[in-house]
Order: C-alpha cells, then sequence, then structure tokens
C-alpha cells in the first residue's frame, strides 16, 4: 500500500511539474508578444498621435495570437 502511495505522489509530482512548465513557458511567450507593442507605443510620448496604418488588421492579428496562447488547452 505504501507503495503504490509513493507511485501515485511521484506521478502526481511529474504531472505538476510538466504544468507548470506549460505555464512558463505560455508566460513567456505571451511577454515576449506584448513587451515590443509596450515599448514602441512609449517611443515618442509628446506625439499626440500614433501613425499606425492597417492598425485594426494588426491589432486584430495581435488579438488572435494572445488568445491562441491563453487558450492553449
Amino acid at each position: 500500500m505504501e507503495r503504490q502511495l509513493q507511485q501515485q505522489v511521484i506521478q502526481t509530482e511529474k504531472q505538476l511539474t510538466l504544468t507548470s512548465k506549460e505555464y512558463k513557458d505560455r508566460m513567456e511567450a505571451l511577454y515576449k508578444l506584448i513587451m515590443p507593442l509596450l515599448i514602441n507605443l512609449q517611443k515618442d510620448p509628446d506625439k499626440e498621435y500614433i501613425l499606425w496604418p492597417d492598425r485594426s488588421k494588426k491589432m486584430t492579428a495581435f488579438i488572435d495570437k494572445v488568445n491562441k496562447i491563453v487558450e492553449n488547452d
């Protein structure tokens, strides 16, 4: 009985490690997507407007990438 419990604990620990790594990878991917956007938006703070051709199309693609990472179940 004790051996069986030890095996269950080991199996659960392995699963938690995999899950933890998966979420860490997903958060890193989100960070790599979001930080360049924020840094570019931070540039030239004195400008009253941002010239961003095809903004709607690009933002839709960006939102899709974020959703794909977050909903990666």
